[in-house]
C-alpha cells in the first residue's frame, strides 16, 4: 500500500515539472534573431517615412480685366514662363502684351504661386471723322489711313495715321499742315475717333536757282520749266505752289530742252529744296552739268 502511494507521487512530481517548464518557454522573451528582424522592419518604415517627397504647388496664372479677349490668347501674347517669373521676367511679358496694341494697361505681379496678369484694353472704334479739311475730301484722307472702325484703338497706329495725313498735304503743297487727333468715350468700351487739321498756308516757291549753267541763262531755263515764282500780283494759275511731283517733272524738261540743243551730255546733277526761315515758302535749286555741245 505504501509502495503504491509512492509511485503515485513520483509520476505527479514528474508531470507538474513538466507543465512549468512548457508554461516557463512559453513567456520567455523573442529570440535575437526574431527581435532584431521586427527592429528593422520597424527601422524601415521610419526610414521610407522620412524620405517622402513633398513636391510645391505648381504655379497657376490668373487673368483679369479682360471683356473680349480670352485669357488664353493673353497669357500666349506674354510669352510668360511659368518657370521663370523672376520681376525681369514679368517686366518682359508686360513690355509683351503692350507690343499687340491691344491695352491700354497692363500689370502682372506675382503673390506666392499665383500669377496675376491685369489688363484694362482699349476700346472699340466706332467712327472716324475728319474735321477742318477744306483743300482734301474726307475720302481721300480716308482711304489712306490704317484706322479703322470696329478695330482696336491704337496709339501707335493714329500717330501713324498723323504722318500719312501730314504727308498728303504735302503732296499737294501744304507743308505747314498740323493734326491733332482726338476721342470721344463711348459706353461698352468704345470710342469715336477724330482727326482735326489745321491745313495752314500752302507753300509757295520763292526763289528758282539754276546752278553751273553756261549756255542757257536762268531766265531762259525758267521758261522751260512749268514751276514758277510766286508773284504777289498774279491772280490765276498754280504753278508758283510747291510740288515735288512738279519739281522732278522739270528735270525732264531741261533734259528734253538741252538735248534738243545737242547737249547729250546733260545731265541734272541734282535738283533740291529748301524751307526759307518762315517754313512756308521754298527755295528750289538745280544742279546742272551741261556737257560739250554735239552738231
Amino acid at each position: 500500500m505504501n509502495f503504491n502511494r509512492q509511485i503515485f507521487f513520483f509520476f505527479l512530481t514528474v508531470t507538474s515539472f513538466f507543465i512549468v517548464l512548457s508554461q516557463a518557454q512559453a513567456n520567455s522573451p523573442a529570440s535575437p534573431s526574431s527581435s532584431y528582424n521586427n527592429e528593422y522592419n520597424g527601422n524601415q518604415k521610419l526610414i521610407k517615412d522620412e524620405k517622402k517627397i513633398i513636391l510645391p504647388k505648381r504655379s497657376q496664372i490668373v487673368v483679369q480685366g479682360n471683356n473680349r479677349l480670352d485669357s488664353s490668347v493673353i497669357i500666349r501674347d506674354s510669352l510668360i514662363d511659368i518657370n521663370n517669373t523672376e520681376p525681369k521676367d514679368l517686366s518682359i511679358a508686360i513690355k509683351n502684351l503692350y507690343k499687340t496694341g491691344y491695352y491700354e494697361n497692363v500689370n502682372i505681379f506675382k503673390n506666392e504661386n499665383v500669377i496675376f496678369i491685369n489688363v484694362k484694353e482699349n476700346p472699340l472704334i466706332d467712327r472716324i471723322s475728319i474735321e477742318g479739311n477744306t483743300e482734301i475730301s474726307d475720302e481721300i484722307i480716308l482711304s489712306e489711313l490704317e484706322s479703322r472702325t470696329r478695330n482696336v484703338y491704337s496709339t501707335d497706329i493714329i500717330k501713324n495715321d498723323v504722318r500719312k495725313i501730314q504727308a498728303i498735304y504735302k503732296r499737294s503743297g501744304y507743308f505747314s499742315t498740323f493734326v491733332e487727333p482726338k476721342y470721344i468715350r463711348l459706353n461698352q468700351n468704345r470710342v469715336n475717333l477724330v482727326f482735326e487739321v489745321f491745313e495752314g498756308k500752302e507753300a509757295s516757291i520763292k526763289k528758282i536757282n539754276f546752278l553751273n549753267n553756261k549756255v542757257f541763262s536762268d531766265s531762259t531755263l525758267r521758261d522751260v520749266i512749268s514751276s514758277s515764282e510766286y508773284r504777289w500780283y498774279e491772280f490765276w494759275g498754280s504753278n508758283d505752289r510747291f510740288d515735288r511731283d512738279r519739281v522732278n517733272y522739270d528735270k525732264d524738261l531741261l533734259k528734253e530742252y538741252y538735248y534738243k540743243n545737242g547737249y547729250i551730255d546733260f545731265n541734272v546733277i541734282s535738283a533740291n529744296s529748301s524751307l526759307v526761315k518762315n517754313k512756308k515758302d521754298f527755295i528750289v535749286n538745280f544742279n546742272l552739268s551741261e556737257g560739250k555741245r554735239y552738231k
